[in-house]
C-alpha cells in the first residue's frame, strides 16, 4: 500500500470514527424525542454520507454495512422512531461492526471480518423482510440540502476492507490532531520569528568572537612592546599604554563588547519569549476536547443496560474541557473499566429502585472540570452506593487489619482498600467485573499519568469515581532534586514549599517524624531517598537539609532531598523498560548537560507515606492481658519492611515502623513499645548502635530486641548478643509461624497478644 494511500486511509478513519459517533449520539437523542426533525436530518445524513465515502476509499465490507445500517435507520423513519427494541438494538449493533472495521490498521480482508459481516448484513435483511410487505423493496434516501460529502480521491486498491479484530481500539485517530488553520499560521509566523532570531544572535556572535580576537591581538601587542621596552622605563610604559595600540584601544574595544553582551541578553530574552509562545502553541495544539472520549460512552452504557435488564440515563457535563491528546488516549480504558462498574454494581433494577422510592431509570453523570494544570473527570451515579461498613467487614475477613483497626479508619481511607490487588466486596463476579474487582489496575494507569482516583459514596443514594489528572505530561514545570543516587523531579504543580531544617526541628510524630511549618501546622517528613529504596547517606558536617513540602489533595508531606537544584520546563519522555516496574517514576526526560532526570509519581508517593495511618490500632485498654503489644519495625528496606508489618498485622500485633536506627531512637524518646524488631545493616545509625543506646538507656534496658538479618553466621548472631539481642531471625527462613515464635518466645508468657 503507498503512503499516499494510507494517508488518506488513516485521515478516513478519522472522519468515519466522528460521523459513527454523531449517528450513536443522534440515536440516543431520538430515544428521549423521537420528533426531533433536526437530529432526524442529521443521523440520515451522516449515514448516507459514510456510506459514500466507504465506496470511494474501496472499502466493500464497510460499505455493505453502512448500506445495511442505512436501510435499519430508513425503517425506524417510516416508524417515526417510535421506541422499537428490535430495531433500535440492530441499529447500535451496526454502529459497533462499523467502529470495529474502522478501526483495523490493515486493509487486508479476513474470513473474520467477512463471516462478522456477512452475518450481520443476512440478520438485518432478516429483519427488514420480516418488517416489510414487499421483501426485498429498498428505499434511496434523499436528504434535503445535504452538504456534499467530503471528496476523498478515489484510487484504486488491490484489496479494501480492514481486519476485524477481536480487540477494540482504544480510538480511530490515534495518531492524528485536528488542528485550527488559525493556529497554524501563528505556529508558521513564530517559527519564522525565531529564525530571524537565530540568525541576529549568529550576527552578534560572530561580532563578540571578533571583539575577542580584536582584544587578544591589542594586549599581545602591548605585552611584547613593554617586554621590548623593559619595566624600569617609566616614559616608555606610559607612551605604550596611551598609544592608539594601547589602553584607548582597549577601551574602546571594552565597551564594544559591553554593548555586544547587551545585544545578546536583549535577543535571549526576546527568543526565550518566543520559544515559550511557541511551545503554548504546541501544547495546545496537542489539547482535544476530554469529549472525544466521552462521546463512545453513553452507546457503551445503553448496551450493558440492555444486558442487564436496567434503565439508565447519561448525562455528559464539561465536554469542551481540553486534555492532551497523550493523557486521553491512555485514560480511555480506566475510564470505561469505572462506567462499567457503575452500570453493573452500581445502578439498581427497576423494581428495586421503585420499592426503595427512587426513578426507575438510574443517572449517570460524566462530568470533567478544569482544576489549575488538571483536569478532574468525574463518574457518579445514583445508584445503591458503596457501605463502608462491607468494605471493613472485607478487610478484617481478607485478613488486612484487625477489627478494631479496621473500625478506626475514616471512610477516605476505608474507600482507598477497594484500590487494592484482588480487593472485592463483589458477591458475585459478571462479565462486567464487581465493584473493586481491577480497580488496583485503574488506579496504576491513573498513577502512571501522574494523578490519583478517589471514592466517594453514601449508601442508598451513589457513588462517584473521581480522577485527577494532569493536563498535559509532555512539557512540565518541575522542581528538580539532587539525591545521592541521581536526579528526580517534583511536578511544580503539586510541590507547597521548600523549607531548610536543621535536625532540631524534627519530633515524633505518632509512628514517625514531623515538622512544623511557619503556619503552626504539623506535617509529616520522609525521607525521598529511603522511600526510592536507597540506604540514607546523610553528611554529619551539614547542619541543614533541604525539604520539599508536596501537597497532593488535601494532604500534605515533607520529602527530605539532598539538594534542591531548581526549576526546569522539561518534556516528560516514557519510562525506559528497565523502570517501568517502579511506580513512584512516571517518565523520564533530560536536562541542560544531558543529565538524566526521572519524574516523580506523586500520587505514588503519597500512597507510600500514609500506609502506617491506614495500620493505625485502637488505643483503647481493657487491661494488660487484653492490650494489643506493640512493636517497634526498625527496616530499611521498604520492601522488606512491608512484608514484615503486614504479617504482624495479621497475627494481631500492633507496629510501628521506621527507616533506620536513628528514627528509631527518636521515637523512643517519647515511647516504650513491647518489641523492637531491628535489621543490623542501615545507614545513619546500624542496628548495633541501636541495640547499645538501647541497653545503656534504663527505660529500654528491659525492651526485648529481635533481630531479623540476612547475615546467618555464628559470630554475626554472637556479636547480636552482645549488643542486647534476645531472639535472631534469619531472613531466607522468614514465614509468620516462624515470626510468632520468636516474638512470643522474647514476651513475658502471660502476655499474648492475640
Amino acid at each position: 500500500m503507498s503512503s499516499k494511500r494510507a494517508a488518506r486511509l488513516e485521515r478516513f478513519r478519522v472522519i468515519a470514527t466522528d460521523r459513527v459517533r454523531a449517528i450513536e449520539h443522534a440515536m440516543l437523542s431520538l430515544e428521549q424525542d423521537p420528533q426531533d426533525d433536526g437530529t432526524i436530518v442529521k443521523v440520515m445524513r451522516e449515514i448516507h454520507t459514510l456510506k459514500g465515502e466507504s465506496k470511494l476509499m474501496r472499502l466493500e465490507t464497510m460499505n455493505k454495512v453502512a448500506h445495511k445500517t442505512e436501510d435499519l435507520l430508513l425503517l425506524a423513519k417510516e416508524n417515526h422512531f417510535r421506541r422499537d427494541e428490535v430495531i433500535a438494538n440492530s441499529i447500535f449493533e451496526s454502529l459497533g461492526v462499523l467502529e470495529k472495521l474502522i478501526n483495523q490498521h490493515s486493509e487486508m480482508e479476513s474470513a473474520a471480518s467477512v463471516a462478522v459481516a456477512e452475518l450481520f448484513i443476512a440478520q438485518t435483511q432478516e429483519l427488514l423482510d420480516a418488517q416489510s410487505d414487499i421483501e426485498g423493496e429498498r428505499k434511496e434516501v434523499v436528504v434535503a440540502k445535504s452538504p456534499p460529502a467530503e471528496v476523498l480521491t478515489n484510487e484504486p486498491a488491490n484489496v479494501s476492507d480492514p481486519n476485524l479484530s477481536g480487540r477494540k481500539e482504544p480510538r480511530a485517530n490515534s495518531s492524528l490532531v485536528r488542528v485550527s488553520a488559525s493556529r497554524l499560521v501563528s505556529l508558521t509566523n513564530q517559527s519564522g520569528e525565531l529564525v530571524l532570531r537565530h540568525t541576529e544572535v549568529s550576527q552578534i556572535a560572530e561580532d563578540l568572537a571578533r571583539l575577542c580576537q580584536d582584544w587578544s591581538t591589542t594586549l599581545q601587542s602591548v605585552e611584547e612592546r613593554l617586554h621590548a621596552y623593559g619595566t624600569n622605563d617609566e616614559e616608555s610604559i606610559e607612551s605604550i599604554l596611551h598609544d592608539a595600540n594601547g589602553i584607548p584601544r582597549l577601551a574602546a574595544l571594552a565597551k564594544e563588547l559591553r554593548a555586544s553582551v547587551r545585544a545578546l541578553e536583549d535577543e535571549t530574552f526576546s527568543t526565550d519569549i518566543c520559544l515559550q509562545s511557541i511551545q503554548n502553541e504546541i501544547g495546545a495544539m496537542r489539547l482535544l476536547q476530554v469529549g472525544s472520549a466521552f462521546s463512545a460512552i453513553p452507546g457503551s452504557i445503553r448496551l450493558m443496560a440492555k444486558e442487564l435488564g436496567k434503565e439508565i440515563r447519561t448525562t455528559l457535563i464539561g465536554e469542551e474541557v481540553g486534555i492532551d491528546k497523550q493523557v486521553l488516549d491512555r485514560l480511555e480504558e480506566p475510564l470505561l473499566h469505572l462506567i462499567r462498574n457503575s452500570v453493573d454494581h452500581g445502578i439498581e433494577q427497576p423494581a428495586t429502585r421503585e420499592a426503595a422510592n427512587k426513578p426507575r431509570c438510574g443517572s449517570i453523570v460524566l462530568k470533567a472540570s478544569q482544576a489549575g494544570a488538571h483536569v478532574e473527570i468525574e463518574i457518579r451515579d445514583d445508584g445503591k452506593g458503596i457501605d463502608p461498613a462491607v468494605v471493613r467487614e472485607t478487610i478484617v475477613a481478607k485478613g488486612l487489619l484487625s477489627l478494631s483497626q479496621a473500625e478506626m479508619l475514616t471512610q477516605e481511607e476505608t474507600m482507598s482498600y477497594l484500590f487494592d490487588s484482588g480487593f472485592s466486596t463483589a458477591k458475585l463476579v459478571t462479565d462486567y467485573s464487581g465493584r473493586g474487582l481491577g480497580l488496583d489496575v485503574v488506579q496504576s494507569q491513573i498513577r502512571d499519568l501522574g494523578g490519583s482516583v478517589r471514592i466517594e459514596s453514601e449508601v442508598g443514594k451513589g457513588a462517584a469515581f473521581i480522577m485527577r489528572i494532569p493536563i498535559s505530561i509532555a512539557l512540565a514545570k518541575v522542581l528538580v532534586v539532587q539525591l545521592t543516587e541521581g536526579l528526580y523531579a517534583v511536578p511544580a504543580a503539586t510541590v507547597d514549599s521548600v523549607v531548610y531544617l536543621s535536625s532540631e526541628k524534627i519530633c515524633s510524630a505518632g509512628a514517625g517524624l514531623a515538622f512544623e511549618m511557619p503556619d503552626g501546622h504539623k506535617v509529616p517528613l520522609f525521607s525521598l531517598q529511603q522511600l526510592l529504596g536507597f540506604p540514607e547517606e546523610r553528611e554529619a558536617s551539614s547542619d541543614f537539609f533541604g525539604v520539599v513540602v508536596v501537597r497532593h489533595n488535601d494532604q500534605r508531606f515533607g520529602l527530605r532531598v539532598g539538594k534542591i537544584v531548581g526549576e526546569r520546563q522539561a518534556v516528560q519522555q516514557k519510562t525506559p523498560e528497565f523502570l517501568r516496574g517502579i511506580k513512584v517514576l512516571s517518565g523520564t526526560t533530560v536536562i541542560e548537560g544531558g543529565k538524566f532526570v526521572c519524574f516523580l509519581n506523586v500520587p505514588a508517593l503519597a500512597d507510600m507515606t500514609v500506609r502506617s495511618t491506614r495500620k493505625r490500632a485502637s488505643v483503647s485498654e481493657e487491661g494488660a492481658a487484653a492490650r494489643r503489644k506493640t512493636v517497634l519495625v526498625v527496616e530499611d528496606s521498604e520492601l522488606t519492611r512491608d512484608m514484615i508489618v503486614a504479617s504482624l498485622n495479621r497475627l494481631g500485633f500492633q507496629t510501628i515502623e521506621v527507616a533506620d536506627g536513628q528514627d528509631a531512637a527518636i521515637w523512643l524518646r517519647g515511647n516504650i513499645p513491647d518489641v523492637v524488631m531491628t535489621d543490623l545493616d542501615m545507614p545513619v545509625m546500624d542496628g548495633y548502635a541501636l541495640m547499645k543506646q538501647m541497653r545503656a538507656d534504663s527505660r529500654l534496658s528491659s525492651v526485648p530486641i529481635v533481630v531479623c538479618s540476612t547475615r546467618d553466621s555464628a559470630a554475626e548472631k554472637a556479636r547480636a548478643a552482645d549488643a542486647g539481642a534476645n531472639a535472631y531471625l534469619q531472613k531466607s527462613s522468614f514465614d509468620e509461624e516462624a515470626l510468632l515464635r520468636v516474638i512470643e518466645s522474647v514476651l513475658p508468657s502471660s502476655e499474648n497478644p492475640r
